[in-house]
């Protein structure tokens, strides 16, 4: 009787054991998923925030981008104006063309939020492909256009003795020494080569810098971020 009595109240015992067990794993299980529930919530509203300030940004580049895409397109236009002069402009007009190719832009971007990102860390993006063109925008076609531009500012540079051979600096203005075609035609094959930079320059401007910021900017404005 005895003997049977322990067996008994050992059964009850490890029952109960084996329950207390179990609500405690559970009870863990669950404080785990809230705890992971309530972080994943806490990145999703970073995130939120930080692509809100990546969107702020690219709005102020794309502008940037507009500004010296403008200048480049005018000034291939000006140069291919100066290639086909023949004589019958005015020359303040011929002045205004070599003035807009002996230009030079440089696209200040503005990174902050980039940096920021890498910061919060950008393998945390939830969306892959955004992810990978964010990444692209900034260590491809920024670092390209950068490239390109330093490369023609040292074009425009080298030009400066083209003006200097064209134009004179009398009575406080500058005016051309010769204001026929000639002084323009002895010139041609740099103004070619400025004309060949501008264009180069815009069309990166155009199809690559302003294409991507615009694709990243419409993924952005159909995301919940906040205002």
């Amino acid at each position: 009787m005895i003997s049977r009595l322990k067996r008994s109240v050992g059964r009850v015992n490890w029952k109960y054991f084996l329950s207390e067990v179990l609500l405690i794993v559970i009870g863990i299980n669950v404080g785990l998923w809230f705890n992971n529930l309530s972080e994943n919530r806490k990145h999703a509203a970073e995130e939120k925030l930080l692509l809100r300030d990546l969107k702020s940004s690219l709005e102020s580049d794309r502008q940037d981008v507009l500004h010296n895409l403008t200048l480049h397109e005018g000034a291939t236009v000006a140069a291919k104006r100066l290639l086909q002069f023949e004589g019958t402009r005015r020359p303040d007009s011929v002045s205004m063309d070599l003035v807009n190719i002996w230009r030079n832009s440089i696209l200040v971007e503005d990174e902050s939020a980039f940096e920021a990102l890498k910061s919060f860390g950008l393998q945390r993006i939830r969306d892959d492909s955004l992810k990978r063109e964010i990444i692209r925008l900034y260590t491809v076609h920024y670092q390209l256009v950068s490239a390109i531009s330093d490369r023609h500012g040292r074009i425009v540079e080298q030009f400066d003795e083209v003006m200097n051979d064209i134009f004179v600096y009398e009575g406080q203005q500058y005016r051309m020494r010769k204001p026929g075609p000639e002084s323009i035609a002895q010139h041609s094959y740099r103004i070619k080569h400025l004309e060949n930079s501008h264009y180069y320059l815009a069309h990166t401007y155009r199809d690559q810098v302003l294409t991507a910021i615009d694709g990243l900017l419409d993924r952005l404005a159909a995301m919940d971020l906040p205002e």
